[in-house]
């Protein structure tokens, strides 16, 4: 079931699932993909974002997918919530048209082949769509390690690599961009 009701969604849930999810380098074993998990503050803050979607199990979280479309994104940049990703957002406040930018998607490894990645990116699309907005910028991290399998999930739903950014903290993101019809 796709949640997209603030008071329904659980920021600590989101937040543990997203640290779990962490890249970790253990003795050179790279395990999660997310680089820049939130704490239970940071995702309240964002859980108002009009694209940001949970789905559940019950009432266990076992995914979620946080967007902003552009002038919610400038407002986090002016407030500095996303000021540690400055490589990223220093291209996406170059770009002119009106757009939403996938910052995150998690999803419970346990959970993986239920196509919730899927289901919640068809929910965005078409509140994209109503919104009259058919462009997306996804950064997907490249350097110190390839995220493979986000690539080939963002190459599924059309998303085309157009560059590459390095952020202060050396990580090297490409930049994927999916426009919509």
């Amino acid at each position: 079931m796709i949640v997209k009701h603030p008071e329904l969604i659980d920021a600590l849930q989101i937040s543990k699932l997203a640290n779990d999810l962490k890249l970790n380098n253990i003795n050179g074993a790279n395990t999660g993909f997310l680089i820049y998990p939130l704490d239970e503050n940071g995702y309240k803050t964002r859980i108002n974002s009009s694209f940001f979607y949970i789905t559940k199990d019950n009432s266990k979280i076992n995914g979620f997918l946080m967007a902003y479309d552009s002038n919610t994104l400038n407002n986090y940049l002016q407030n500095k919530l996303l000021s540690h990703e400055d490589g990223i957002m220093d291209f996406l406040i170059t770009q002119t048209e009106n757009y939403v930018f996938g910052d995150q998607i998690g999803i419970d490894p346990k959970a993986k082949r239920n196509n919730i990645g899927t289901l919640m990116m068809t929910e965005l699309t078409k509140d994209m769509k109503f919104k009259n907005i058919s462009t997306m910028y996804v950064a997907i991290l490249h350097k110190p390690v390839k995220n493979l399998t986000s690539i080939a999930f963002c190459s599924k739903k059309g998303f085309k690599e157009i560059c590459e950014v390095t952020n202060k903290d050396n990580t090297t993101w490409g930049i994927y961009k999916l426009n919509i019809n």
